[in-house]
């Protein structure tokens, strides 16, 4: 089983955990876009992510300065989804069950695992990297043969990603995946609230890893809350849970 799972803008810079690192997986083609990245100016930058001045210089630095900081990736997230984990907690069992199951989807580096060594970096999936001969179309189609690569021997694939970084392997593998909803409901009225639903994503990802879970079924036993599972509204590739007000 993998577990899906999407970045964060909001990064640190400095290890507090772990000691485990590892390398990232598609070295060439994370230097291709880096290649691209380095030759941005600034103004450049802030008509791609369309960022304030004050950003778009910390984005350059940022890329300008690759060298001096690295991270494992599980630690260089710091988004609302990961303040969830329970990273004080866990031992080398847990770390291990990690680095085996969880990967981060990654406009930059297409596949992470937990203790990969990367650098703080701004871009998205959605992010148009246009240069004057048009070269890339867009990031779903330069990762496409790596991720498909990656996930063709998976039987199964917990989607914990969001709907920008799950279409990285859908519809290729829609048979394999199972995608977990959170709604609210209110007044008898269902609606997903963007932010319960990160930090929702962020606890169920910590309990596979607190509990090592490899069936997938046992997420049926799961509640965190006040969201429970919803038999009647999930089937075989949906799992819903719901909070009722």
């Amino acid at each position: 089983m993998k577990i899906i799972f999407s970045p964060a803008k909001s990064q640190n810079n400095t290890s507090d955990f772990f000691t485990a690192k590892s390398s990232i997986l598609f070295p060439s083609k994370t230097q291709e876009l880096l290649t691209f990245l380095l030759e941005l100016s600034r103004s450049d930058i802030s008509n791609m992510f369309k960022t304030s001045d004050a950003l778009t210089n910390k984005i350059y630095r940022m890329y300008h300065s690759r060298e001096n900081s690295s991270l494992p990736a599980l630690e260089l997230f710091n988004g609302l989804s990961f303040r969830q984990l329970e990273l004080n907690v866990y031992n080398s069992d847990h770390q291990e069950y990690a680095q085996e199951n969880l990967v981060i989807l990654s406009a930059l580096y297409g596949v992470l695992r937990p203790f990969d060594e990367i650098s703080p970096y701004r871009l998205d999936m959605h992010d148009n990297l246009i240069d004057s001969d048009n070269i890339y179309k867009n990031l779903y189609d330069f990762w496409q043969k790596e991720i498909t690569n990656y996930f063709n021997r998976t039987d199964t694939i917990l989607n914990l990603a969001s709907a920008e970084y799950a279409k990285m392997i859908l519809p290729q593998y829609h048979n394999k995946v199972v995608t977990c909803h959170f709604l609210v409901e209110e007044d008898e009225v269902r609606k997903s609230i963007a932010a319960l639903a990160k930090r929702e994503r962020g606890n169920i990802l910590n309990y596979c890893i607190k509990n090592k879970l490899t069936n997938i079924q046992l997420l049926k036993k799961y509640s965190s809350n006040g969201f429970l599972f919803d038999q009647q509204k999930s089937d075989e590739y949906n799992y819903y849970f719901i909070y009722k007000k």
